[in-house]
């Protein structure tokens, strides 16, 4: 008897390589892989701030990690990034105006950051870190001069320092929250 092979071969390379050549489904000439466009120079720039200065516009551009923060007017170039402002497109919304930058032959057109814009502005009074010792006018006891009503403060002065210490048992004490009111000079 004579002994087959239990294994089947395989068949060669080639087998479809004629057919490939031929084949209507394939492309005539073999087109570039197209290159994707590297980060531009302002892609993490925002517009901060924009005025008219007499004749010049003026523009202030932060980066979004706020490492960076640079003013330009319209007629100059910063020299640390070699940009300089090509228009500024004006709107009457708020936080609508852009600014256009240019780079050598690169230009970038930079929008205002929106959660900027809508953010709550500081406090008149911050309120003190934890550890540092405020100022003498924003620490506890009475204060001087006269009082509304024209009395004496009869309160005993409020403890500074450590919030731990100040109720029986260690508990914190609550903040105090002082008011402040801004008065206008007159005009």
């Amino acid at each position: 008897m004579h002994a087959q092979n239990p294994v089947p071969q395989s068949f060669p390379k080639g087998r479809y390589d004629q057919l490939r050549e031929h084949s209507p489904f394939s492309l005539a000439t073999v087109q570039a892989p197209v290159v994707a466009p590297g980060p531009g120079f302002a892609d993490n720039w925002f517009v901060s701030g924009i005025a008219r200065l007499g004749d010049d516009d003026f523009v202030t551009i932060k980066s979004r990690d706020l490492a960076k923060q640079f003013s330009l007017f319209s007629n100059e170039t910063d020299r640390e990034t070699g940009v300089s402002v090509a228009s500024v497109n004006w709107s009457d919304t708020v936080g609508k105006s852009t600014v256009i930058l240019r780079k050598g032959t690169e230009t970038a057109k930079l929008e205002f950051n929106e959660a900027e814009i809508h953010a709550t502005p500081q406090a008149a009074n911050p309120k003190p870190l934890p550890g540092v010792t405020p100022p003498a006018n924003m620490q506890g006891g009475p204060r001087p001069g006269p009082q509304p009503g024209g009395a004496q403060n009869p309160l005993p002065p409020m403890p500074v320092g450590n919030p731990a210490m100040g109720r029986p048992g260690g508990a914190p004490t609550p903040p105090v929250h002082h008011r402040s009111q801004v008065i206008q000079p007159p005009q």
